[in-house]
């Protein structure tokens, strides 16, 4: 005699046109796979790191500063600069003396890269009277003038301010300064975390806690590799030692993420921990996504996932550190990552000797005090 379960299976199986004992012995087996645990998504496709785009990267709280050349006209003027590291940062300090007007102090480091990031801060939101001081992350050409561009922050008596500033010169120092965005207090925080984004040729793209804030392609900036990175301090006053203090100093090849050999017109996204979409891009026909990740602070922890027509078909294993430049690649699963870079270890490449830097960086924001 046939139960009820028998009867709706022999029905079911005979409406599907299979077999009664294949329809029910996959019904279990559908059955059983229910009752275990769900873990992650079993894909068809797994995506591994195949290059890295990590080119440099210091938490600049290590105590540690090797990586860094210090040098500026402070030290060729005699007046007081200082240095030190421990957890809370690389701090920088400067203090000009009666008769000269600006003195500089910095950090500085060669990088072949294209974007460059790091968290700097003004000492107080305002200073005493006829005194200036400044601080910014500073990308400037490898070639001999005193080309560059900033992204930097001032205070005087008045308050405070934060800009984007592009300047030209000659070997000694720059001479021509372009304001290219600025901000004159309106509650900014004193500690901002800046990106600038460059080729050295026409391409600038400068974010601001992850706030777009510049951007061009046409700048003609006419820069030459290895660029240099500077974390300067600068000001006019005599009376004291005033300090900007940077953590979070990375520098990687590119903006963006590229995944090759997926689906053609595939759906690639970098998704957070929370189910946030970070990134979308479509694959091109040759399999190939590009996702700009440029205005986060890296590395994202994320998953790089590939979507047809809604459906997840490939994955990285686990929440996996992206940097910008990185490139995925796509595999029939099961797949082997190819590692990421280790937390905390500081990466580097182009190491620039103090004989190759030119010590006349920045030396000059003044033009914007009030």
């Amino acid at each position: 005699m046939k139960t009820g379960d028998d009867a709706l299976s022999e029905t079911t199986a005979k409406r599907l046109g299979i077999p009664v004992t294949l329809f029910i012995l996959a019904t279990a087996a559908i059955v059983a796979l229910a009752a275990i645990p769900p873990t992650k998504a079993v894909t068809a496709f797994s995506v591994n790191l195949s290059k890295s785009g990590l080119v440099t990267t210091d938490p600049l709280t290590t105590g540690k500063t090797a990586l860094w050349t210090f040098d500026g006209s402070a030290v060729a003027l005699g007046t007081p600069h200082q240095n030190s590291e421990d957890q809370s940062g690389l701090h920088l300090g400067v203090q000009t003396k009666p008769g000269v007007v600006w003195a500089g102090y910095y950090a500085a480091k060669g990088e072949t890269a294209q974007l460059f990031h790091g968290m700097l801060s003004l000492p107080s939101s305002t200073i005493p009277v006829a005194q200036n001081f400044n601080t910014g992350l500073y990308v400037q050409t490898g070639g001999v003038n005193v080309n560059y561009v900033t992204c930097a922050g001032g205070v005087n008596n008045q308050g405070y301010f934060w800009a984007v500033v592009k300047a030209t010169g000659n070997p000694y120092g720059a001479t021509n300064y372009t304001s290219l965005w600025f901000q004159w207090m309106g509650g900014q925080p004193l500690t901002r975390d800046c990106t600038i984004i460059t080729d050295g040729a026409n391409l600038l793209r400068v974010y601001l806690d992850g706030v777009q804030v510049f951007s061009s392609t046409s700048m003609n900036l006419g820069y030459q590799l290895p660029f240099t990175a500077f974390l300067e301090v600068q000001t006019t006053d005599n009376t004291t030692t005033r300090f900007s203090t940077y953590t979070n100093y990375y520098a990687t090849t590119s903006p963006t993420v590229t995944v090759n050999n997926a689906p053609p017109d595939s759906t690639v996204q970098i998704v957070g921990a929370t189910g946030n979409v970070l990134a979308t891009a479509q694959a091109d026909t040759a399999g190939t996504a590009t996702l700009d990740i440029g205005k986060y602070v890296m590395p994202l922890t994320a998953n790089i996932n590939v979507y047809e027509l809604g459906v997840l078909v490939g994955s990285t294993s686990a929440s996996v550190p992206i940097y910008g430049g990185d490139v995925y690649i796509v595999s029939p699963s099961p797949g082997v990552g190819m590692g990421q870079p280790v937390a905390g270890t500081v990466y580097t490449s182009n190491p620039t000797t103090s004989s190759a830097i030119n010590p006349n960086a920045g030396q000059g924001l003044r033009f914007m005090f009030p």
